[in-house]
């Protein structure tokens, strides 16, 4: 009988197991400043010399192949190395190259705080939720679409921008405007002269950009024959919609349009509109008419303007499932925040392929709809400005006496305004 004990096993397991030898080690290496600086050769570098360095303050090993096969010279560049790092230690500045996406997230956090700041207008340095969402979504969509989110900031340079991020934002949407695009500039900007206020990027790295002029938007309006077949098709848009969200979503997108035309506020004015900033006022032949409080818009704070029409926001009310003071006018049903733009551009998209009326056609027309239909209807020039939020000039300058006469004989035939006519952009 052969007997063999346990220990014999492993021991015999042991002698046949083969130890493998690590993928990566040094076959040399020197230790200079009591140990700060560690200088070596690895199997994978050969003959030539690297660095590393550790850096306390950003919990992180400095690594970088010196290029050098004497030993001498790899103790100059070490001590270099060491020496530029501390440097930039001293001012402040980063070490280790940052991605575009931490940048973009620094950047965010600043402007977060903006936000509890106060809102726009009067000076103030604060900014609004909207304008928020629009630099972030700029950056993280934009951007990063762009540069790429791991991209290494070292790696940019000021003409990495010129023209080619025009051709990007075109291939990526036919639709989008050039003065869109010149708006994403001015954020990227900022973006990038934050990275040089805290030495993450060099001044010589923010982008230098093809000249563009931002378009001025044209001062077209509808037609009344153009208003009624927008207004009529409003009317029963909603009623064949079957989905009971859609068909809520549409009638707050036709109210929207209504009050556009009816204040002459802007996209956004409207937009930011809060219970709080409405006040209805019952006249003397039993008529409704709206005052309203604009709080964030392009001119500031602006007050008491005049929608002819009052009956649109009690409908609204009914409409809507938050009615309490700080809740949105236009708001999504299901969720209590503001109605999305995607959700206002999709709809007016199919309002205008559903109507003879002009592609090109914004909701910007329906301001200059109520400009000119006011102008015509004899309102005080002075008191349009005040209630539009913008210049006598602006006004004079988009509407001036020709445009106006030549919109009057396009509007009514060479006919004078009856009173049916002027009320029609009250229906």
């Amino acid at each position: 009988m052969i007997v063999i004990s346990l220990g014999d096993v492993l021991s015999t397991k042991s002698k046949t197991k083969k130890t493998k030898k690590p993928k990566w080690y040094r076959t040399e290496e020197f230790e200079l400043n009591d140990g700060e600086i560690l200088v070596y050769r690895s199997n994978k570098s050969g003959k030539f010399w690297s660095v590393r360095i550790w850096v306390k303050e950003e919990q992180k090993y400095y690594v970088k192949g010196l290029g050098t096969k004497d030993k001498e010279k790899s103790i100059e560049l070490s001590k270099e190395h060491y020496k530029d790092i501390h440097s930039k230690l001293r001012t402040g500045e980063q070490v280790f190259d940052k991605t575009v996406e931490e940048l973009v997230e620094l950047y965010l956090e600043e402007q977060e705080t903006r936000i509890r700041q106060g809102d726009v207008g009067g000076g103030k340095l604060g900014i609004t939720e909207g304008r928020y969402g629009t630099i972030k979504t700029q950056l993280n969509n934009h951007l990063m679409g762009f540069l790429g989110n791991k991209t290494r900031l070292s790696k940019i340079g000021n003409h990495s921008f010129k023209h080619k991020y025009y051709r990007y934002r075109k291939d990526k949407s036919k639709t989008v405007t050039d003065g869109t695009i010149i708006n994403e500039r001015v954020t990227i900007n900022n973006l990038f002269k934050f990275g040089v206020q805290k030495k993450l990027i060099r001044q010589g790295q923010v982008p230098v950009w093809e000249e563009m002029k931002k378009e001025k938007p044209k001062g077209d309006s509808f037609t009344l024959g153009e208003w009624k077949e927008m207004y009529t098709y409003l009317r029963t848009w909603s009623k064949d919609e079957e989905e009971l969200q859609e068909k809520t979503r549409k009638e707050f997108v036709r109210h929207f349009i209504l009050v556009l035309c009816n204040t002459g506020l802007r996209f956004g004015e409207c937009r930011y509109l809060k219970w709080r900033n409405i006040k209805l006022i019952k006249e003397k032949n039993g008529n409704t008419t709206s005052v309203i409080d604009v709080k964030i818009s392009k001119t500031g704070e602006r007050t008491g303007v005049i929608g002819r029409n009052g009956e649109y926001f009690k409908r609204l009310k009914k409409l809507s499932n938050f009615t309490k003071d700080t809740d949105w006018v236009f708001v999504d049903n299901e969720t209590g925040g503001q109605i999305g733009k995607t959700t206002l551009y999709r709809l007016w998209k199919e309002i205008l392929d559903n109507t003879s009326l002009n592609d090109n056609y914004t909701y910007y027309t329906l301001r200059h709809t109520y400009c000119t239909f006011r102008l015509l209807s004899g309102v005080d020039i002075y008191l349009l400005s005040q209630n539009m939020g913008t210049s006598i000039y602006n006004i004079e300058n988009t509407y001036g006496h020709v445009k106006l006469l030549d919109k009057r004989h396009e509007l009514t035939g060479g006919k004078k305004l009856t009173e049916s006519d002027r009320v029609l952009i009250d229906v």
